[in-house]
């Protein structure tokens, strides 16, 4: 969500929406998201396991399926470079913006 919020220039909108509604979740996002980044790639079969186990889109694989492959995604961006991807710079400037004494991985 938060990247396709990015990508429509609506991260702000967004950021406002879950600091209303939701202010646990985004303080997680925050401080948790970025130290994911590095560690994507293992949580690629994890999922994929998660989804073969439930067996079909009825009983919810469908959706660990999506992780699976928005994990791979973070997973390339990360070899890249620790963020050389939009994906990963577009979670990051979300990250930072609604957490801004959080450490971020842009400019180090």
């Amino acid at each position: 969500m938060i990247g396709g919020a990015a990508r429509a220039g609506l991260a702000d909108v967004l950021g406002a929406e879950l600091a209303r509604s939701q202010s646990a979740l985004l303080s997680m996002i925050g401080t948790r998201m970025p130290a994911m980044f590095p560690k994507a790639c293992r949580w690629v079969a994890e999922v994929e396991e998660i989804a073969a186990f439930l067996g079909d889109s009825e009983n919810g694989a469908t959706i660990y399926e999506g992780m699976a492959r928005l994990y791979q995604r973070v997973a390339a961006d990360w070899e890249k470079g620790g963020g050389g991807g939009r994906l990963i710079r577009d979670l990051e400037l979300f990250a930072a913006a609604v957490m801004p004494a959080s450490s971020s991985l842009l400019g180090c």
